[in-house]
């Protein structure tokens, strides 16, 4: 499944102007146009982290743009295994994943649960129009 940047958008709650700014920022999803290629969902997700890292606790995207590709392979290779319990762990020194809060050593840091993330994503796109799902099924008649 692909999304849309209207969906993105949406689910992350960010503004067209912030995901603009973030791709200059996150290299993984600067390619992204909005016209050919799509998000995935494992790129969603890590949009949807990051924002509430961004918007949530004030945390400039620019601390982001260092461990970008580690963060969404990561999320790549979590969405591919259904691995629960996962959160964004970001401390003075460093921006990673974690499974266990036990393999916190900092004194200070700040933690993102995805699994809210999850949920909300997947309560959206059941409550949402099949008009807006990218994967509509076009309308042609069976071929005989």
């Amino acid at each position: 499944m692909r999304y849309q940047t209207r969906q993105v958008l949406d689910l992350a709650d960010i503004t067209a102007d912030t995901l603009r700014h973030w791709k200059k920022q996150l290299p993984p999803i600067a390619k992204v146009d909005g016209r050919s290629l799509q998000y995935t969902p494992s790129q969603l997700v890590c949009i949807c982290a990051i924002a509430s890292a961004v918007s949530g606790l004030g945390i400039p995207i620019s601390r982001f743009s260092a461990e970008a590709e580690t963060l969404f392979d990561t999320i790549e290779r979590y969405t591919a295994e259904r691995r629960q319990n996962l959160s964004l762990l970001v401390t003075p020194s460093r921006i990673t994943f974690i499974r266990d809060a036990d393999q916190i050593k900092e004194a200070t840091c700040v933690l993102v649960r995805l699994d809210p993330i999850w949920e909300r994503i997947q309560n959206a796109l059941l409550e949402a129009d099949p008009q807006d799902v990218a994967q509509t099924a076009l309308p042609f008649d069976s071929v005989r």
